[in-house]
């Protein structure tokens, strides 16, 4: 059954507990095993990361609530997603009703407070891996690069004649040297490289 046919026999339910017994049909399992909470939940993070102008990736955190959601509806029910025209899930629209017809809610509950808490401190340890893995010396030295060119932008745009002018220009080195001095302080304590000061 599609949740969009599930969310119209709930809305002729007329008490609670009729439509926790509606959904309770489609609870396939209220426990899944940790390998295939693992590997659901992996995918569906590797859906929910973008990347940005440098080649940084980061999780798009409303596109990983979303495909959360949905993963918890695959893992434990035998309930259908919404498609798209292309066969592909319509994971903003399969969201919206499983959202506005509270059926998460009852899900939840059918599945139990330990076996929720254990999903998420798989999806937290999925999200913490992604973050070391890639808030790393890579992510680092783009950050590094970034705010490089803010300071000798000069010498990519005007080459290094232009660079000998500032020299040759008190105000300008003046100026120069702020600029340095204040990414230098930005990445540096007592010549130490650090993370960037936020």
């Amino acid at each position: 059954m599609r949740i969009d046919e599930l969310a119209k026999e709930i809305a002729s339910a007329k008490t609670e507990s009729q439509k926790t017994g509606i959904i309770k049909k489609h609870v396939v399992k209220d426990y899944c095993p940790i390998g295939m909470k693992y590997a659901v939940l992996r995918d569906m993070q590797e859906k929910s990361v973008v990347e940005d102008n440098n080649g940084t990736k980061y999780l798009e955190m409303t596109l990983h609530r979303i495909n959360y959601t949905l993963a918890i509806v695959i893992l434990y029910t035998d309930l259908d997603l919404l498609l798209k025209e292309d066969g592909t899930v319509d994971a903003f629209g399969s969201y919206d009703v499983l959202m506005s017809t509270q059926i998460m809610g009852y899900l939840l509950n059918l599945i139990g407070e330990v076996e929720y808490a254990e999903l998420e401190c798989i999806n937290k340890s999925l999200m913490d891996t992604f973050d070391m893995k890639n808030n790393s010396f890579k992510s680092f030295m783009a950050d590094i690069m970034q705010n490089m060119g803010v300071i000798i932008g000069t010498l990519a745009n005007d080459g290094f004649s232009e660079f000998g002018k500032i020299v040759e220009d008190e105000s300008k080195m003046k100026k120069f040297r702020k600029e340095l001095d204040s990414f230098l302080n930005k990445y540096t304590d007592n010549g130490k490289v650090i993370k960037p000061k936020k």
